[in-house]
């Protein structure tokens, strides 16, 4: 009996502790199992302990590990486990009307729950899927796999993204304030620019008409300070431009965070606008070169205006700061062209840097199917394993696995095992695994492990069985009737012995009806064990199998045949006889002649043995009342089987003995040597020793002393 469902003990390790308690009832030792795990990098490692390490105290009811004392006990931080391995072989014989040991059969019940016990703290820790859905445990599990490892990678992406995507707006905004400062610059420049050269024309207006060429140097001033201005007027469009290619570059900067070719895309156009305001500013430093040189040529033209003059180089000296204040107007520009670059720069970087992340997610992700892979048993690259341990090596489904053969520590990396077989050796780091099958990786039958497949309807494969909701259908579609060996139908499933006819009983009710037969023939009335033989006989405890009558059947066959045969010669001879019956006749008459006289013998032979049936009779009745002393025997020497010769025959035991089933008192029956036996009649034919006991006295008993056969004389005497 079982009156606990615990399978496994997990124990700390302490540094101290070498004894183990055993919580769980076991059938032999050699199902008790030790298993050491040890954490690395978060995951558990577990080894499985040879017995050769540990030993079992069957008193204490203790496992000793490690049982080795130069080897130190468990340290802290690792666990034991104690646990239950049942064997799955079913190791007992029950023989028909043989012997039954309730011990024996109690082992065999508390074995089939321990498997069940085992089987269920093992379902437990399994993934389970909805009863009523038509999941693939092992699609849910890769489905688990791939969810965590897509979830953390959008995680990573996502926060990846976030971190360069605000470093993007803040980078771009700077610029954007950089770029609009310079547009600002550049304006003040302009309108220097413009004021100082309609100071230089008003200058050039009041020169006196006298000076002709001083007034056309002039004019050409003003020509040229218009052109200038005209310069500076296309670089404040070309700034405005730069301030919206700037702006734009803000824009494009938010959008890095999303796509790093709007962040190229807006560095170009920064770039392009850097290039036309470098070119306007060029133009307008021309343009003021230019007027720089007529002034100064009005200046030599009109050396003899005073004042005039001088305004004039004045105007030109403004016209050049103004030429001078567009170069700085284009520096700034150029500044804010750089600051725009290093914007799309900072862009690239933020995706380089999500590369970085996406990597870091990769990375992390490969831990997590590390973590999770180990967990369900997977292959774990640089990683210790031990002789015995067992891993699988795809993520897909498949029949087979690797068991350690060699110790040692993995490889870096996936194990990759292209086209395996049964047998294969792969060498893994410095641990050698050997390819193996799942046992029953064939077709399950119901004395062997295997693989079964499930079909979703009917048909003639014989490799597996049908889904549930495909049995039902196949049921529901069935015709309404019960089935026949002709007519397909509903056949019920009793489970009980009964007089119903639209069903059959369940394997175990018929296993429990044979069991509960009446151990003896079974008849018309009553129930039994009935014997099938494979030949004829004289057994009454039986009958024939199918195949034996169809033997006996075939005998007989050819025995008609035989007879068959047989009688045609025997027509044949009654043909032959015919000739004889003519002459035979001839002789009857004289036989009947014969006949007569024998007749008138007869009659006085007839008279003769009645007479003598009447001394016959005599005598049998005398002899029967006699016993026949026939000396003293051992009681082992008793005959075994006793027939009516034997009636009267006495028999002295010499030895202390016990009766059995020859004697009438029965069997069990203990007498001491010197007992005389005799045989007797105990019911009509059938004949039996009954002990004399004690001194027979026989001298009252008649005793034949001669018989004369001519004349049917007996003689008979007393002692």
């Amino acid at each position: 009996m079982r009156n606990s469902t615990v399978v496994k003990a997990i124990y700390n390790g302490n540094g101290i502790t070498r004894r183990w308690d055993i919580p769980f009832e076991y059938l032999d030792t050699s199902e008790i199992a030790v298993i050491l795990t040890t954490v690395v990098d978060d995951i558990n490692v577990e080894e499985h302990i040879p017995t050769s390490d540990y030993t079992i105290d069957i008193s204490s009811n203790e496992v000793i590990y490690p049982s080795d004392l130069s080897v130190s006990p468990i340290e802290e931080g690792k666990k034991v486990t104690i646990h239950r391995v049942t064997d799955l072989l079913q190791k007992s014989d029950y023989t028909n009307q043989g012997a039954l040991w309730p011990e024996s059969v109690e082992a065999s019940f508390d074995k089939i729950h321990q498997i069940l016990h085992e089987q269920k703290e093992s379902i437990d820790r399994s993934v389970k899927v909805d009863i009523t859905g038509n999941d693939d445990p092992q699609q849910y599990f890769n489905e688990i796999i791939e969810t965590a490892k897509l979830g953390l990678q959008k995680a990573t992406e996502a926060i990846a993204a976030a971190e360069a995507a605000e470093a993007s707006e803040t980078n771009a905004a700077a610029s954007a304030t950089a770029a609009a400062a310079s547009a600002a610059s550049m304006d003040e420049s302009v309108a220097t620019c413009t004021e100082k050269a309609a100071e230089a024309a008003a200058s050039a207006a009041s020169i006196d008409e006298a000076a002709q060429t001083a007034t056309s140097k002039a004019a050409e001033a003003v020509a040229s300070a218009t052109a200038a201005a005209g310069s500076a007027t296309a670089a404040a469009g070309s700034a405005a431009t730069a301030q919206s290619s700037a702006t734009s570059a803000a824009g494009s900067a938010s959008a890095a965070a999303t796509s790093e070719t709007n962040a190229t895309t807006a560095a170009t156009s920064a770039t392009t606008a850097k290039t036309a305001a470098e070119t306007a500013a060029s133009n307008a430093a021309t343009s003021a070169t230019a007027a720089a040189g007529s002034a100064t040529s009005a200046a030599n033209s009109v050396a003899s205006i005073g004042d005039s003059v001088e305004v004039a180089q004045q105007a030109a000296q403004d016209a050049q700061d103004a030429a001078d204040s567009i170069g700085d107007a284009e520096e700034t520009c150029t500044t804010a062209a750089t600051n725009a670059s290093a914007s799309a720069t900072a862009a690239a970087n933020s995706a380089t840097a999500a590369a970085g992340s996406a990597t870091t997610a990769a990375e992390k992700a490969a831990e997590v199917i590390h973590i999770v892979g180990g967990k369900f048993g997977y292959r774990q690259e640089d990683t210790r394993y031990n002789v015995g341990d067992m891993a699988f090596f795809t993520w897909t489904m498949n029949t087979m696995y690797i068991e350690c053969t060699t110790g040692g520590v993995t490889a870096s990396g996936d194990l990759v095992i292209n086209n395996p077989s049964v047998g294969d050796v792969v060498q893994d780091g410095t641990v050698v695994w050997t390819v193996r099958q799942f046992a029953g990786a064939s077709v399950a039958t119901d004395t062997r492990e295997g693989i079964t497949k499930i079909y979703g309807t009917t048909g003639n494969n014989t490799d597996g069985t049908m889904t549930q909701s495909a049995i039902t259908s196949a049921i529901n579609s069935v015709t309404p009737g019960t089935a026949t060996d002709t007519t397909a139908g509903v056949t019920k499933v009793y489970t009980t012995t009964g007089s119903n006819t639209d069903g059959t009983m369940s394997q175990a009710a018929i296993t429990s009806a044979i069991n509960n037969a009446a151990p003896g023939t079974a008849t018309d009335t009553t129930a039994g064990i009935t014997k099938v033989y494979p030949t004829t006989g004289s057994n009454t405890d039986g009958t024939m199998s199918q195949s034996a009558i169809s033997a006996e059947f075939s005998d007989i066959n050819t025995d008609i045949t035989d007879l068959q045969t047989d009688v045609g010669t025997a027509q044949n001879d009654i043909v032959s006889l015919g000739g004889d019956v003519g002459l035979a006749q001839s002789n009857i008459g004289i036989l009947q002649n014969s006949m007569t006289t024998a007749q008138g013998n007869i009659g006085t032979l007839q008279t003769s043995m009645a007479t003598a049936q009447t001394d016959i009779t005599n005598l049998q009745s005398a002899m029967s009342m006699t016993y026949k002393a026939k000396g003293s025997i051992a009681f082992a020497n008793l005959p075994a089987t006793l027939t009516s010769e034997m009636l009267g025959w006495v028999y002295n035991i010499y030895d202390d003995f016990t009766t059995d089933s020859r004697f009438v008192e029965g069997t069990g029956n203990d007498y001491f040597a010197g007992e005389n036996v005799a045989v007797v009649e105990y019911q009509t034919g059938v004949y039996k020793l009954d002990v004399l006991s004690g001194y027979i006295d026989l001298s009252n008993y008649p005793r034949v002393v001669s018989f004369d056969s001519s004349t049917g004389t007996l003689t008979l005497s007393t002692l």
